[in-house]
């Protein structure tokens, strides 16, 4: 989760870009560690109800994981093993916290691991993986991407009988039906949208004026927009104002126009944003600045 406060001078009453990235929130940190979620506020109650149990929310999200409580031992690490990390985009900064994650763990068993970043791009997610697969690893771990969208690289590990496993790769945990993925770590899509849109409600006291940025082309983006949009019309005192279908490949070609428009459309009444992936700030945060 991040905030970034745009330059008063500006006029234009931004007072805080809110986004939610499919690689980190604070729903993300919180699930992961294994701490149950709340409920979003039902629309019946009254607005200062709502307010306060959205604060309810949020803070619980927000506080230290409870204790590991997970499996303690398991087999010996084989030795001697390379691995390849298929990243979606390392600018990303929950992508880069699992891979982080993964060298952290690979010298701790004394694991060889290389890493291959796609940038963002489509066109190189399915170079990057040929090129893990030329590396001739032991397995692989595939980072942030789509990977039914990546089927025709991800194919060539299975009949290398090479494992591949992912994060953030599917709209649910576990293994990924009619693909090589034996598992998707994950947290749930939806209740990530909804700490977020809920963030962006408290901090804005119920009074937002949210554009939401989204990607159709993606299933798991779309069900985060169409869920954070549902959690700003359950507050009276706040406006969707838009939801724009911006394609992630082209974000950017299209953000600066497409903030330059927002911004003469909406003005002072557009003070919130919310998107399902951060590299579109990348792209219109210097249009604010």
């Amino acid at each position: 989760m991040a905030v970034i406060e745009p330059d008063e001078a500006l006029g234009n009453g931004m007072r805080g870009w809110l986004l939610a990235w499919e690689c980190a929130c604070l729903l993300s940190v919180a699930a992961a560690q294994g701490m149950p979620t709340a409920a979003v506020p039902a629309s019946t109650v009254a607005a200062t109800d709502y307010l306060a149990e959205a604060k309810r929310v949020v803070n619980a999200a927000a506080q230290p994981g409870a204790p590991w409580n997970g499996p303690r031992d398991g087999p010996r690490a084989q030795a001697g093993k390379h691995i390849a990390v298929v990243a979606k985009d390392l600018r990303n900064g929950g992508i880069v916290g699992v891979v982080d994650g993964v060298l952290e763990a690979a010298k701790a068993i004394d694991w060889g691991v290389k890493i291959f970043d796609s940038a963002g791009t489509p066109d190189l997610r399915l170079k990057m993986l040929a090129n893990a697969l030329a590396s001739r690893p032991d397995g692989m771990i595939l980072v942030g991407s789509d990977a039914r969208a990546l089927l025709p690289g991800l194919r060539p590990f299975a009949e290398r009988n090479i494992p591949v496993v992912g994060w953030h790769v599917a709209a649910q945990a576990g293994p990924v039906p009619g693909t090589p993925l034996a598992m998707n770590v994950a947290t749930d899509p939806i209740e990530v949208a909804r700490v977020t849109a809920l963030a962006a409600i408290v901090q804005s006291g119920g009074h937002a004026g949210v554009v939401i940025f989204t990607d159709s082309n993606f299933r798991i983006a779309q069900a985060k927009a169409d869920e954070m949009a549902t959690v700003v019309r359950e507050c009276s005192g706040c406006t969707l104002l838009e939801m724009r279908d911006v394609p992630i490949s082209r974000s950017q070609e299209l953000m600066p126009a497409t903030t330059r428009a927002l911004l003469a459309q909406y003005g002072k009444r557009w003070t919130y944003a919310l998107a399902v992936n951060d590299i579109y700030f990348d792209y219109a945060a210097p249009v604010l600045t």
